[in-house]
């Protein structure tokens, strides 16, 4: 049996569940992870989003099907951040889902 290199292990024993919501792809004999598209709640893939879950308040920004999440303790922040992504992505409007 030969020497099996660091990087040929890695693809043998990658398994999808370790990093998640990403797919593997060979590239020039290099493993590469690519990130599967996010969409916002309308379908699109750029938006903010405003919640709040716990008393916590989390921004969501998806842009062009990248998400980042932030969150804040302070309402008042969390609503100020929204805005400036919401002005710097020259978007309509920070979205509010309904919460039940």
């Amino acid at each position: 049996m030969g020497h099996v290199s660091a990087s040929a292990q890695l693809c043998t024993n990658f398994t999808h569940a370790s990093v998640s919501g990403s797919i593997p792809v060979r590239k020039r004999n290099r493993l590469t992870m690519r990130t599967p598209l996010h969409r916002c709640l309308d379908g699109s893939t750029s938006c903010v989003e405003l919640t709040e879950t716990l008393g916590e308040w989390f921004v969501r920004v998806v842009t062009d099907g990248r998400e980042t999440v932030q969150s804040f303790e302070l309402e008042s922040f969390a609503i100020a951040y929204a805005k400036g992504q919401r002005m710097g992505l020259g978007l309509k409007a920070v979205i509010r889902p309904l919460t039940a």
